[in-house]
């Protein structure tokens, strides 16, 4: 996958949906990439489905990256509405399924209020979200917002130097948001404004220029919005758990 242009895979016809993408419009999507650890999908499904439950505004979008049958099986039991499952037979990584999902069935007629999206390796509370997508809605410039996360050894969060910002949203409340100084946004859950995809992203998420599978993902989508005059940070008040880095895993 090393050096491979990106207009080659967001272009490669992998999708074959059904689902009816025009019930996206002004909705809150979440998105979330699987080919991994059953165990940790599990756990972090868990705290995805019940915001699905929960709100009749969320939409779900899972795109398992060629995993093996367990996950494969898994995930088949995942019955609801609103939540469309995909299986791509090659892993060509989050960055590259996101933008080609999202530029095949993705777009000004269809375009989500708000887009997140969610690593499966990470367990968030209700309430938490739902301050996150506040957060996201009402804050004018704010590009990428993520949650804190909790302090384990698997807490991908760096440069956190100064005190958190105080932004004012629409709303009238005050959002605390702590910004990453020389360092990007970790990128395990966060969400955007769905008007940013179009208007400076192209229609992809991850606007890197040469893919490897993983890697640079989230710097990607950072630093193209800090260039633009968006803030990206995240927002205090809210706590979601890593449970996995590297070798490191955490079972709580």
């Amino acid at each position: 996958m090393e050096n491979i242009d990106w207009k080659i895979l967001e272009s490669k016809p992998i999708f074959h949906s059904n689902f009816d993408h025009s019930l996206f419009k002004d909705k809150i999507l979440i998105m979330v990439a699987t080919h991994w650890h059953l165990d940790l999908i599990k756990k972090s499904f868990k705290s995805i489905l019940d915001i699905v439950e929960k709100r009749d505004d969320v939409y779900l979008t899972v795109i398992d990256n060629a995993s093996e049958s367990p996950i494969k099986t898994y995930l088949k039991t995942l019955k609801n509405k609103r939540v469309e499952i995909n299986f791509v037979d090659e892993n060509l990584g989050r960055a590259a399924v996101f933008n080609n999902y999202l530029k095949t069935y993705v777009n000004e007629s269809n375009l989500p209020e708000i887009i997140v999206v969610i690593d499966p390796d990470i367990t968030f509370s209700i309430k938490d979200f739902e301050y996150l997508v506040q957060g996201v809605k009402n804050l004018p410039k704010i590009g990428m917002l993520s949650m804190r996360y909790k302090k384990n050894i698997c807490n991908p969060e760096s440069n956190l130097f100064f005190r958190p910002k105080n932004m004012k949203g629409k709303d009238g409340n005050l959002y605390h948001v702590s910004l990453p100084f020389m360092s990007n946004v970790a990128g395990g859950i966060f969400g955007i404004k769905g008007r940013i995809l179009p208007k400076d992203l192209n229609y992809r998420i991850f606007p890197k220029k040469i893919y490897d599978v993983y890697a640079f993902d989230d710097a990607s989508l950072h630093d193209v919005l800090k260039r633009k005059g968006y803030k990206n940070g995240y927002l205090n008040g809210t706590e979601a758990t890593h449970h996995k880095s590297g070798a490191e895993f955490i079972s709580d």
